[in-house]
């Protein structure tokens, strides 16, 4: 086996994932390597029965590393006509100019095909972000039931 690399002398860890998912799937199949996969990507998305509304969470970083698994949230749906994209960034703790860039093409492919975008639940930081940007003037942004969060100014 070889060994872990370390940042320095004192410390060395070392996870392989891989490994152990290989030993998941051998044990218990395809479907329990899904799940895990699962709890760490930070893009999940589930589709209506009706195929009508497509939930989008997002966890962590919202960045330009999370991209493609955004982007394949949205891009894999049947061609349906006025389907709304529903993106829940309530456990989202950072989120650069490239997730401002991904909403926005969320948007332009959910307004092609008669759809619609609805942000929920942003964490006040992330109020702030959308604000700045003027977010609200291009989406309904929907706020935790205990009111909006943004309002600690």
């Amino acid at each position: 086996m070889p060994a872990c690399p370390s940042i320095d002398n004192r410390l060395r860890i070392c996870i392989r994932l891989p490994i152990i998912t290989a030993g998941i799937d051998s044990y218990f199949g395809d479907k329990a390597v899904a799940n895990i996969r699962g709890i760490f990507m930070s893009v999940n998305q589930n589709v209506s029965f009706d195929g009508k509304k497509v939930q989008i969470d997002v966890r962590g970083h919202f960045d330009y590393k999370v991209s493609k698994d955004f982007r394949d949230a949205y891009r894999h749906i049947p061609g349906r006509e006025g389907i709304a994209y529903h993106v829940d960034l309530k456990n989202v703790d950072f989120m650069d100019s490239s997730a401002l860039g991904m909403l926005l093409l969320l948007r332009e492919h959910a307004i092609s095909r008669g759809g619609s975008v609805i942000i929920q639940h942003p964490s006040e930081t992330i109020d702030k972000i959308l604000r700045v940007a003027n977010f609200e003037q291009l989406f309904e942004i929907e706020y935790l039931p205990s009111g909006r969060v943004g309002t600690g100014i």
